[in-house]
C-alpha cells in the first residue's frame, strides 16, 4: 500500500476530539500535496514549523498521561514521509520537532539535508532525485504536469515558450544551491542538443546560450557555476569576457582555448590580460616569464644565483609575498596549529597526570580555535601554577610538559638559531617570565617563514601537504600563475602545429613538383594504392624559405628550422604520397599498370573508391626490402673494406633509381595481373585482391633480390671481391642492425584527408642495447590534408605521439635494465615535450605487450619475455618518476598503461595471481585517470568532480609511494598507498558504473573520452576482447604518449593506424563520412548513451580501418625497421572480435577481412635468413661470371 493510501487509512478511522480534528486537517493537506505531487521537504517543514504551540500538542497527542510524544502515530507518519523524501530523521531530531518549534538551524538543516546530501554524494541517483523534487518545488516547476521528470526537463518545458523565467529561477537556484547550477544547466543544454533536428534542438540550445550570457553580464555572480557547466556555455562567457579565462578550471580553460583560438581578439586580449598581472606588469622578458611558470623544475634551475633567470625568480616569489603578507598573521598561526596539536596530542597520549592534562586540553582548544601563536601561549601560561605544570622527578628543566610548552614556543616563534632557544628556555622556566618573546624580531621572521613557504611551493610542490590555509592559500596563488603558463604553452602547442604543417605542406607541394617534372621518366615509381613514392631533398635555399614562412625569418638555416619544429631533420625525406585526385599523375599511373588499356574502367574505379589504403603497398615493401638489404650489405662492406665502396655507398643515386624502377615495373606487371583477376561485374573484390597480392610478395621478394644483385655485378664494383667478402663476415645482424633509408618519412592520403610525417632512426628493434639513445623512437605527426588544392593544415585537436619498441633490454641483469629503462624515458620524454614546449602533463606510456607469469614466460616465452620486460619497464617508469618528483616535477611523469591488444595474455585485474599483471592493472587504472583528467571538461559536472577527485587522491598517493621506487625494485601495487587506491577505485567504479548515461559529446575528440571512460568504469579495458579497442581509443585522445609492444612494427601498427582512422572522422562534416566511418560514430554515441554495446563499438572501428587504413601511413614503420609489412593475422573464429588462435601471430579481429600477410615473415630481416639468401646469390652470380667469362676464352 502506498503512503498516500496509508494515511487516507489512517485519518479515516479519526474522530471529532480536538486532537483528531487536528491530524485529519494536518494529513488531509500532506495527503493533497502527494496527490497534487508537490510534497517536499520544505512545504512539510514550513507546514509543522507554522504550527501554534497548541496545535503542535494536538497533533503529536499520545494520550492523557504522555501528552504530545515522539511515539504518537502522528509522530511516526511525520517521520516516515521524511524518508520518503530521503530525509532520515533520527529519534532525537524527532523529539526535537514534536517538543519544539522548528525555526532557525533545525528548520534550515531539514529544508537544506538534501542539496548537503547531494554535495556529499554528487553521484547518488537518489539523492539528486531527492534535491530535483526539491529544486522543483522551490522554482515552480512541480505539480503533476512535471511529474516523472527531472529538474531539467522541468524547466526544459517550463521554457517552451520562451525563457522568461530563466533568470529568475537561476538567481533562486544561486542563493540555495548554487553548486547545483552546472548540472542542472548543463542537462538542460544537453537535451536541447539531444533533440532531433526537425524539434530545432540545436537553435533552442544557442538561445539559451544567448540568455545566459545576458544574464552574467547583469549578475557577475553566475559567472563561475554558469561557467562550469558545460564548455560551449564557458566559451560564450569567456568570448564576452576574454579577461575571465584563469578563472576557469584547467580542464575547461583547455576545452574553451580548442573553441577559441581562432576568434578574433580572443588570444590578444588574454595576453593583454597576462600582461596586467603583477609578476608581468611593465615587465621585460615576457617570454621568459612564462617560461618559469611552466615548471617547478624551471625554477628549481633558476633559483641557482648564477642562473640567467634568477633575477626573474626572486621578483616573481617578492610579488607573491606581496600578495600573501596582508592578512598573514592568522595563516601563519593555523599553520602552526598543526604541527602544535599533533604535539598536544602525542604529549597526551602518555598520560599526564590530571592538572597537566586538563592544561594542555584548554591550551589545544585555543589553539584550534585562534592559532598557534605566542601570545595564546603566554596567556595560558600566565595563568598556570608553573610548578605545578613542570613539576617532575628530574626537575622542571627535565619535565615533558616544559619540553613540549619549549617545542610550542620554538614553533610559535618560528626558529631554531641557538641564542632565541637560549632565551626561551630561560624565560619559560622563570615563574615570574611570561613574556618570552620580547627580543625577538617577529617581523622579519615572519616574513622569512613566509619566503621559505613560498620558495617550497615554487620549488618542491610534492613537499607540500596542503593541509594547512596557509599552504593552500601559497599553491591557489601559484597555481594561477601556473595557468598562465599552460596557457602561453597551448599557443606555443598550436604554433608548433602549425609550424609542422607548413613543413609538411612544402614537402608535398615540393614532391608534387618534382614528380611532375620527372612524370614521363621510367624512374618514377608508383605503387599499387594510387601513390608515387618520390625521396624529396632539401637544400638551404628550400630551408630558408620554410623558415620565413613560419616565422618571418630571412636566411633560415636547417638548425633554424630544427628549433623551430622542435626536432632533427634528414635532409632527404621519403615521399609516399597519394596521386590519384590529381589527372596528370592518374593517367601516368593508369599508363603505367595498363599500357593497353584494357583495365581502363577497373583503374579510374580504383583511383576513385575510399578503398585503396586498405590494399598492400607492394611497391613501398619491395623497395624498402632491397633499401634495408643494401644498407645491411654496405655495412658490412664498410665494417671489412670500404675502398670497395664509393663515397659510403655500393650503388650510386642513378644506379639506386635504376634498381627501384625494374623492381617497380615487376610490382605493377603483377598488381595488373591480379587485379584483372578480382574484377567483375560486382566491382573490385578487395579481399582477394589482398590475398593474392600476399601470395606475390615471396615471387616479388626474390625477384627484388636478384635484382639488387644485378645491379652490384652491374656497378663497376669489385663483385668478386664483394663476394668473397659477404661469404665470410656477412651475417643476419648486419640486416637486423640496420634501418631501410633512414629518412624521415611523409605520406598523404585523399580519402582520410591525412598528411602523416614519421621522424627517422636509425636504430632497430631487433638490435637492442644498452644506452639512454639506444632507442628506436619514431615521432609521429599528423596533419589535415586538403586534397581539393594539395594543402596541409594542423589538426585541431593536435596530440604528440610516438613509436617506440619495448624500452626494457632482456640481456642485462634486471636492476642494470630497470636503470637504462629510466635513462631512456627521459631521453623520450625530452624528445616529445621539444614538439610541445612547455607542457608539463602527463606521458602515457601504451605498453602493449603481453602479460603472462613468471613460469609461463621462462618455459613458454623465453625468446620475448614479455612479462619480464613488462615489469622492468614498469619498475623503470617508478625510478623515472622518483626523479622528475626530486625535481619538483609532481605532474610530468610517466604513467605505464599496460593493456594488452594481443588476446593470448592474462586479463588485468586487482586480483591477478600473478604481481606484474596487478601491477599492471593498477598503473593502467592510474594512467587512464589521468587522462580523464586532463579531458574532465567533456563530463557532466558532477561526474566531472568525481573524476578530478578521484585523480587527486590517487595521483597524490602515487607521490606518496615514489621515494619506496628510488631502488628500482618496488610496486605501487605492494604499497599502502597503492592498496588503498586499489580499495578506492573498486568503490568509485561500482559508483561510476551506474550512473545514466552520459550526453554524447558533439566532437570526436571528446566522444572519445567519454567512452574510453566507460569502458574503464565497466572494466572492459581489463577484458583482452578490447585491449586493442582501449589502448585506440587512449593513444588518440592522449595528450602526449608513446606506444609499442616489443618491436612497436606490428601491434603498434595496428593501434596507431586506426588512431589514424580516428583522426580522419570529423561529426561536423558527417555527409563527407563513408557509411563505415559514420557507423564508428553512431556506435560510439550509442554506447556512451547507453544504448549500444562495446562489442558493435569494437567492430564498427575495426570494420571502419578495415575498410580505410589497413596499410596507411604506420604500415611503412615495420617495412622501415624490419624490411617487410606486418605479420599479425586476423582471427578466423565465428564471434569475429574474440582470437581464439594459439599462434601468437593471431592478434586481430575478424572484422579485418581483407588483412592478407602469410608471407610476410619471408620478408622480415629477422625471419628471412637474408644473409644466407645473399650468399647463395653472389655466389651464383659469381659462379655464372666465371662460366661467361670461360665461354668467351674458349
Amino acid at each position: 500500500m502506498s503512503l498516500r493510501k496509508e494515511l487516507e487509512a489512517y485519518i479515516a478511522k479519526k474522530g471529532n476530539s480536538p486532537h483528531d480534528v487536528m491530524k485529519k486537517k494536518f494529513f488531509r493537506e500532506i495527503i493533497d500535496l502527494i496527490k497534487d505531487k508537490k510534497l517536499t521537504v520544505e512545504r512539510l517543514t514550513e507546514k509543522l514549523a507554522s504550527l501554534k504551540p497548541e496545535d503542535r500538542e494536538l497533533l503529536f497527542w499520545l494520550g492523557s498521561k504522555a501528552g504530545k510524544s515522539p511515539n504518537s502515530q502522528a509522530a511516526l507518519w511525520v517521520a516516515a514521509l521524511y524518508r520518503t523524501l530521503n530525509v532520515p530523521l533520527d529519534d532525537i531530531s524527532l523529539a526535537i520537532i514534536v517538543a519544539e518549534d522548528i525555526s532557525g538551524p533545525n528548520k534550515t538543516t531539514l529544508i537544506k539535508y538534501n542539496y548537503h546530501f547531494w554535495q556529499k554524494n554528487r553521484l547518488s541517483k537518489e539523492g539528486k532525485s531527492a534535491l530535483d523534487r526539491e529544486l522543483k518545488g522551490l522554482l515552480g516547476v512541480d505539480g503533476l504536469q512535471y511529474q516523472h521528470k527531472s529538474l531539467a526537463q522541468s524547466l526544459e518545458k517550463c521554457y517552451e515558450s520562451g525563457f522568461y523565467e530563466l533568470e529568475r529561477q537561476l538567481e533562486r537556484l544561486s542563493d540555495v544551491a548554487p553548486e547545483y547550477i552546472p548540472q542542472v544547466v548543463s542537462e538542460l543544454y544537453n537535451l536541447y542538443i539531444e533533440k532531433p533536428k526537425h524539434e530545432l534542438g540545436e537553435e533552442k540550445a544557442l538561445q539559451l546560450i544567448e540568455q545566459l550570457v545576458v544574464l552574467v553580464n547583469k549578475n557577475q555572480e553566475l559567472f563561475k557555476p554558469l561557467s562550469n557547466s558545460h564548455p560551449q556555455i564557458a566559451a560564450a562567457l569567456i568570448k564576452q569576457q576574454p579577461r575571465r579565462f584563469f578563472e576557469l578550471s584547467q580542464a575547461m580553460q583547455q576545452e574553451v582555448h580548442q573553441l577559441l583560438h581562432q576568434e578574433p581578439g580572443f588570444f590578444e586580449s588574454v595576453v593583454n590580460f597576462i600582461k596586467e598581472m603583477p609578476f608581468f606588469n611593465g615587465g621585460t622578458q615576457f617570454n621568459e616569464r612564462l617560461k618559469l611558470l611552466q615548471s617547478a623544475s624551471l625554477r628549481n634551475q633558476a633559483a641557482a644565483p648564477n642562473h640567467e633567470n634568477h633575477e626573474l625568480f626572486v621578483e616573481l616569489k617578492d610579488k607573491l609575498y606581496e600578495r600573501l603578507a596582508p592578512g598573514s598573521n592568522q595563516l601563519i598561526a593555523k599553520h602552526q596549529a598543526i604541527s602544535a596539536l599533533e604535539e598536544i596530542d602525542a604529549y597526551l597520549l602518555k598520560g599526564p597526570n590530571k592538572y597537566k592534562t586538563k592544561f594542555f586540553q584548554k591550551l589545544a582548544t585555543d589553539i584550534a580555535k585562534e592559532g598557534l601563536t605566542v601570545e595564546v601561549l603566554n596567556k595560558h601560561l600566565g595563568s598556570s601554577n608553573k610548578k605545578e605544570l613542570f613539576a617532575s622527578w628530574g626537575g622542571a628543566q627535565n619535565s615533558r610538559a616544559a619540553g613540549l610548552m619549549f617545542q610550542l614556543y620554538k614553533l610559535a616563534n618560528m626558529t631554531s638559531q641557538d641564542e632565541d632557544v637560549a632565551h626561551m628556555r630561560r624565560n619559560l622556566l622563570d615563574p615570574q617570565g611570561d613574556e618570552i618573546s620580547e627580543m625577538l624580531d617577529m617581523a622579519s621572521r615572519k616574513k622569512n617563514f613566509l619566503e621559505e613557504k613560498i620558495d617550497q611551493v615554487l620549488r618542491h610542490p610534492e613537499q607540500t601537504n596542503n593541509h594547512s590555509p596557509l599552504e593552500k592559500k601559497i599553491t591557489e596563488m601559484v597555481q594561477e600563475y601556473e595557468m598562465v603558463g599552460q596557457f602561453a604553452q597551448q599557443a606555443a602547442g598550436r604554433g608548433k602545429a602549425s609550424a609542422e604543417a607548413i613543413y609538411h605542406n612544402y614537402l608535398v607541394k615540393k614532391g608534387l613538383a618534382q614528380a611532375r617534372a620527372n612524370i614521363k621518366q621510367k624512374h618514377l615509381i608508383f605503387d599499387p594504392q594510387g601513390h608515387v613514392i618520390i625521396p624529396v631533398k632539401l637544400d638551404e635555399d628550400d630551408y630558408a624559405k620554410i623558415c620565413a614562412l613560419i616565422s618571418n625569418q630571412d636566411n633560415g638555416t636547417k638548425k633554424d628550422l630544427e628549433k623551430l619544429l622542435g626536432t632533427t631533420l634528414t635532409t632527404t625525406t621519403l615521399c609516399n604520397l597519394d596521386i590519384a585526385h590529381v589527372e596528370e599523375f592518374r593517367a601516368a599511373f593508369k599508363e603505367k599498370v595498363d599500357p593497353s588499356k584494357s583495365l581502363d574502367k577497373v583503374l579510374d574505379d580504383y583511383l576513385s573508391s575510399d578503398d585503396r589504403t586498405s590494399v598492400s603497398a607492394l611497391q613501398a615493401e619491395m623497395m624498402m626490402h632491397v633499401s634495408l638489404s643494401l644498407r645491411g650489405l654496405e655495412q658490412t662492406v664498410l665494417d671489412n673494406n670500404p675502398s670497395l665502396l664509393h663515397q659510403g655507398q655500393l650503388l650510386n643515386e642513378n644506379q639506386r633509381a635504376e634498381l627501384m624502377a625494374e623492381i617497380n615495373t615487376k610490382v605493377l606487371a603483377k598488381f595488373k595481373d591480379i587485379l584483372q583477376k578480382v574484377s567483375g561485374s560486382q566491382g573490385i573484390d578487395y579481399i582477394e585482391l589482398n590475398k593474392q597480392l600476399d601470395e606475390a610478395r615471396i615471387e616479388l621478394a626474390a625477384a627484388s633480390r636478384q635484382e639488387l644483385v644485378n645491379a652490384l655485378f652491374n656497378s663497376g664494383r669489385d663483385f668478386t671481391a664483394l663476394s668473397e667478402i659477404f661469404s665470410e663476415k656477412l651475417d643476419d645482424h648486419a640486416f637486423t642492425s640496420t634501418t631501410a633509408t633512414g629518412w624521415d618519412f611523409l605520406w598523404t592520403d585523399i580519402s582520410n584527408e591525412s598528411a602523416v610525417h614519421i621522424s627517422a632512426t636509425e636504430k632497430t628493434a631487433h638490435d637492442k642495447k644498452i644506452g639512454a639513445k639506444e632507442l628506436a623512437v619514431r615521432v609521429i605527426s599528423r596533419s589535415h590534408y586538403n586534397p581539393e588544392d594539395n594543402s596541409v593544415a594542423p589538426y585541431e585537436d593536435r596530440t604528440v605521439e610516438a613509436r617506440v619498441p619495448s624500452i626494457a633490454v632482456k640481456s642485462v641483469g634486471h636492476a642494470t635494465a630497470v636503470q637504462d629503462v629510466a635513462a631512456k624515458l627521459k631521453y623520450v620524454h625530452e624528445i616529445l615535450v621539444a614538439r610541445k614546449p612547455g607542457y608539463t602533463g602527463p606521458v602515457v606510456y601504451n605498453l602493449l605487450t603481453s602479460l603472462h607469469s613468471k613460469p609461463f614466460d621462462t618455459l613458454f616465452d623465453s625468446a620475448n619475455r614479455q612479462r619480464a620486460s613488462a615489469a622492468r619497464i614498469m619498475k623503470g617508469s617508478h625510478l623515472y618518476n622518483w626523479r622528475q618528483l626530486s625535481r619538483g616535477e609532481v605532474n610530468a611523469l610517466v604513467y605505464v598503461q599496460n593493456i594488452p591488444v594481443n588476446q593470448h595474455t592474462n586479463e588485468l585485474s586487482y586480483t591477478a595471481y600473478d604481481g606484474a599483471t596487478r601491477e599492471a592493472a593498477v598503473m593502467t587504472d592510474l594512467a587512464l585517470l589521468a587522462t580523464f583528467n586532463q579531458h574532465a571538461a567533456v563530463f557532466p559536472p558532477a561526474l566531472r568532480q568525481s573524476i578530478t577527485a578521484t585523480f587527486n587522491v590517487s595521483h597524490t598517493r602515487y607521490l606518496r609511494f615514489l621515494p619506496q621506487a628510488k631502488d628500482g625494485d618496488h610496486y605501487f601495487k605492494d604499497s599502502v598507498d597503492g592498496k588503498w587506491m586499489m580499495e578506492d577505485l573498486i568503490k568509485k567504479k561500482a559508483a561510476w558504473k551506474e550512473l545514466e548515461p552520459m550526453t554524447p559529446a558533439e566532437d570526436m575528440p571528446s566522444l572519445a573520452v567519454q567512452a574510453l571512460f566507460k569502458i574503464m568504469a565497466n572494466n572492459e579495458h581489463q577484458n583482452k576482447q578490447f585491449g586493442m579497442l582501449a589502448q585506440s581509443l587512449s593513444v588518440y585522445v592522449e595528450e602526449m604518449s608513446l606506444a609499442g609492444c616489443k618491436s612497436a612494427n606490428e601491434r603498434e601498427q595496428a593501434v596507431a593506424g586506426r588512431v589514424g582512422l580516428l583522426k580522419s572522422i570529423n561529426p561536423a562534416n558527417i555527409e563527407k563520412l563513408s557509411y563505415e566511418k559514420r557507423d564508428v560514430i553512431k556506435a560510439m554515441a550509442d554506447y556512451v548513451s547507453g544504448t549500444g554495446s562495446v562489442d558493435a563499438l569494437q567492430q564498427s572501428i575495426d570494420s571502419a580501418y578495415n575498410k580505410h587504413n589497413l596499410h596507411g601511413a604506420v604500415a611503412s614503420v615495420s617495412m622501415e625497421d624490419q624490411a617487410a609489412a606486418s605479420k599479425v593475422k586476423a582471427t578466423r573464429n565465428k564471434k569475429r572480435g574474440v582470437v581464439c588462435e594459439i599462434n601468437t601471430n593471431y592478434a586481430e579481429s575478424g572484422f579485418l577481412e581483407r588483412l592478407s600477410q602469410n608471407n610476410t615473415d619471408a620478408m622480415q630481416a629477422h625471419k628471412a635468413h637474408l644473409a644466407t639468401e645473399f650468399k647463395e646469390l653472389c655466389k651464383t652470380k659469381v659462379a655464372e661470371m666465371h662460366a661467361s667469362n670461360a665461354l668467351i676464352i674458349h
